[in-house]
């Protein structure tokens, strides 16, 4: 598959994690989608208020939309 001008693998392989700390429970998440062996896209966004789980679901879902906007039809995604 061609996305712009890269060759993207058979499966794109992405990471994802979120994480909340502090007594306000700050809720982060970010997450990396590989496009190929030497390209790569990353990103991460504060969440506000939130759960652990709340960062976790939500970095999920970003990946999987960066993966549909990049023309992407096969994710394969790691997380702890």
């Amino acid at each position: 598959m061609i996305v712009g001008k890269l060759k993207v693998d058979r499966y794109s392989p992405g990471v994802r994690d979120g994480a909340c700390q502090g007594l306000r429970r700050t809720c982060r998440l970010g997450y990396v989608l590989n496009l190929s062996n030497n390209h790569y896209f990353k990103a991460k966004a504060n969440l506000g208020q939130g759960t652990n789980n709340l960062g976790e679901f939500k970095a999920l879902l970003f990946l999987m939309n960066s993966t549909l906007d990049e023309g992407i039809k096969k994710l394969q995604y790691f997380s702890n």
